[in-house]
């Protein structure tokens, strides 16, 4: 499909989200603080605190625990789809498409994975590549 490619360097080129910490509550980094000292460290707790921090706004800081919680179990395609969420969100739909891709290789049959990535490629004017997405999730829900 294209060339977005699924290679995660993509992901980890610097990327700049909104940032802010108005939503967050006062305990939140000591939550962080936490998760990083666990031994072995928790990927659903980093996973958890991207969200809350995405929530709030901070959308730097919720990338920043969504990247670790998806390097800490990268098998596990939630935390690709929370990354991806993000990242639409922020309109950078191109690294989005890019946490979809690696999504939709661990979860092949999901077809809410499959309606968001063609979103996404329809974005980017994709519109070729977003129709053959949305006639595999067809497939898929016969």
């Amino acid at each position: 499909m294209g060339n977005l490619g699924t290679n995660m360097e993509n992901m980890n080129a610097p990327i700049e989200v909104r940032s802010g910490t108005a939503g967050l509550t006062p305990d939140f980094q000591a939550r962080v603080d936490e998760a990083l000292a666990r031994t072995p460290p928790n990927a659903e707790a980093f996973h958890q605190l991207g969200l809350e921090a995405g929530r709030a706004g901070d959308g730097t800081q919720a990338l920043e625990l969504l990247s670790r919680a998806a390097e800490l179990e990268p098998a596990n395609a939630a935390y690709f789809v929370s990354i991806a969420r993000l990242l639409a969100a922020e309109t950078m739909f191109n690294q989005a498409a890019v946490a979809y891709l690696r999504a939709q290789e661990l979860a092949a049959d999901d077809p809410l994975v499959l309606a968001e990535l063609a979103s996404v490629l329809r974005s980017l004017n994709r519109e070729e590549d977003a129709l053959a997405v949305l006639r595999q999730r067809d497939a898929i829900a016969r």
